[in-house]
């Protein structure tokens, strides 16, 4: 139970990169104090907390700092290989013993359903950026009829950010505690009827098309997933 509470508020820090540029000063200080004390509320005052804060730490400081010509690469690899570790160590037993915060038993399964919530909302979306960015698939701006400069149209890039990560929660909140998969139509048939007039552009509709195929497809394996971990 500890290694999925660590998780969740390890997670909840990590919203703080949702924008695409590294953290300021300040804003680092706040992330970086906040998984240090992840680490000790939810593992108690003990080595392996101390442990746990050093990785965190280290992971954060690494594509934040050292890494940031490679951000996106690096925040998605960080956050795979915590993810990884505690997993692991808790499955070796070799995680840190329970906290001396008592958590209820009744509330093991909302937590691991905050944490796929926390996955579907900034993790994934690491994932499909890496896609857009691997396949030249971002969103470009347009002059004219047709034309399209190389800038990045940020605008409809923040914008598909958000939707993403609405569309992800909608999806995930229901396959979670159901299989009504007929939340995925609703969400594709949502998202048509918005952004109707700029699938003209072929460009434009391949990014909106590809986007929501990857993020529903990674919403239902992370939505599988929680439900075989709570049985």
């Amino acid at each position: 139970m500890s290694a999925a509470l660590f998780l969740v508020g390890w997670l909840l820090s990590r919203l703080a990169l949702i924008n695409d540029r590294p953290l300021g000063k300040p804003a680092l200080s706040i992330v970086a104090a906040s998984q240090a004390a992840v680490s000790f509320i939810a593992f108690g005052v003990t080595a392996g907390a101390a442990v746990a804060a050093l990785i965190a730490l280290l992971l954060l400081f690494c594509h934040e700092r050292w890494l940031s010509r490679w951000l996106l690469e690096a925040r998605f690899v960080s956050a795979a290989v915590m993810i990884g570790l505690v997993l692991g160590a808790e499955a070796a037993g070799l995680a840190p013993a329970e906290a001396w915060l008592p958590i209820p038993a009744q509330w093991r399964d909302g937590v691991w359903i905050g944490i796929g919530l926390l996955l579907v909302a900034n993790e994934i979306n690491f994932v499909i950026r890496l896609l857009f960015r691997v396949f030249d698939l971002e969103p470009r701006q347009h002059h004219g009829a047709g034309a399209t400069s190389g800038d990045l149209d940020e605008r409809a890039y923040n914008a598909g950010r958000v939707i993403g990560i609405l569309e992800r929660w909608l999806m995930y909140s229901v396959l979670v505690v159901s299989d009504e998969y007929a939340v995925i139509a609703v969400v594709v048939a949502a998202k048509g009827f918005a952004r109707f007039r700029q699938l003209d552009q072929r460009e434009f509709a391949e990014y909106v098309l590809i986007g929501t195929l990857a993020s529903t497809l990674f919403t239902i394996w992370v939505a599988r997933a929680i439900r075989l971990g709570l049985g």
